[in-house]
């Protein structure tokens, strides 16, 4: 037979209503060290799960929060959701994953939604105006202009970056990130010749499109993300010998394609810093309901080549920052 709540609370020698309070994180859950050392081996011993509709129906959260990101299989997708689970697990939360993409960010949001987070993540998402969630939420990267936003704040490092640029550019990027935006600006601002390509997400489509690139031969490109960089640096070595582009890169990682000798300066934010800003903006709005959205921007920082920073960033195994 399942445990319940009262063996649970029997064991450990404690009332039964204590016992709910400790396993909903309640702030009136007043004990000693001793009396939750009690509660936590009785649940062991008994295996005690609780039931989670039952618990959101009691108290009308569900701990659970939903995240709507990139494929998984690109590394610094898994890496951005792992940090966000790991901060969630230390805050008593759970996370449910609905992954993007072409035409079905509605969709992930839909399937979130329906199973009753407490609140949302959302990072690049691309979602119509009158589609927002009402759900406490967080947006990264993107957009959406609803909601606790956070975007990295990018104009000081991209003109730091374009003041180095001496020809026509261009950017390559996701939709609805907030980089291309910033990067047209910053372009304005320095008097550079610029122009904004934006990605596909599916890795055949995307070296069409920077095989198109290639094809145009733009003096310069600033390319997000590691893994387009080395789509584009195997394009340019296999099927584009004489074409030489000065390369600026956005890229949350080091690793031994840094050496490469094209590559004039690297845009780098702690990603680890910002899953904790991020998250911490939006457990504020589910956990007091007086907290208003709000909007940050994160620091970025360029690092040209050359600059001992930079030499920081050529290390011989591949790592995420």
């Amino acid at each position: 037979m399942k445990p319940t709540l009262k063996d649970v609370a029997k064991l450990a020698g404690v009332n039964f209503t204590l016992v709910s309070k400790y396993l909903n994180h309640s702030s009136q859950a007043r004990m000693t060290p001793e009396t939750r050392a009690r509660i936590d081996s009785a649940l062991k011993e008994l295996n005690y799960r609780p039931s989670a509709s039952a618990r959101t129906l009691r108290c009308g959260k569900s701990r659970t929060i939903g995240l709507v990101c990139g494929d998984l299989t690109n590394a610094y997708s898994a890496h951005f959701a792992n940090l966000i689970l790991n901060f969630l697990r230390k805050h008593g939360y759970q996370l449910l994953i609905a992954v993007r993409g072409p035409e079905a960010d509605c969709a992930a949001l839909d399937f979130l939604t329906d199973r009753d987070v407490d609140g949302l993540i959302l990072s690049g998402a691309d979602l119509p105006e009158n589609y927002f969630p009402k759900l406490p939420t967080a947006v990264y990267d993107t957009s959406v202009s609803r909601g606790s936003v956070m975007n990295p704040d990018l104009g000081h490092s991209l003109d730091t970056a374009l003041a180095r640029v001496d020809g026509r550019i261009t950017g390559l990027f996701f939709r609805n990130s907030a980089w291309s935006g910033a990067f047209q600006l910053a372009a304005h601002r320095r008097g550079r010749e610029a122009e904004v390509r934006i990605l596909p997400f599916d890795l055949e489509a995307r070296a069409a499109e920077l095989r198109k690139v290639c094809t145009e031969k733009p003096e310069w490109i600033l390319t997000s993300g590691w893994q387009t960089l080395l789509m584009l640096q195997d394009l340019l070595g296999d099927e584009f010998p004489g074409y030489h582009p000065q390369l600026l890169v956005h890229a949350n990682c080091r690793g031994p394609f840094m050496n490469a000798p094209e590559i004039a300066g690297v845009i780098l934010s702690n990603t680890g810093d910002m899953v904790r800003e991020l998250c911490s903006m939006l457990l504020g709005q589910i956990e007091d309901s007086g907290t208003v959205p709000g909007n940050r921007l994160f620091p970025t920082v360029f690092r040209p080549a050359g600059s001992p920073e930079f030499e920081t960033l050529k290390t011989r195994h591949f790592q995420l920052t």
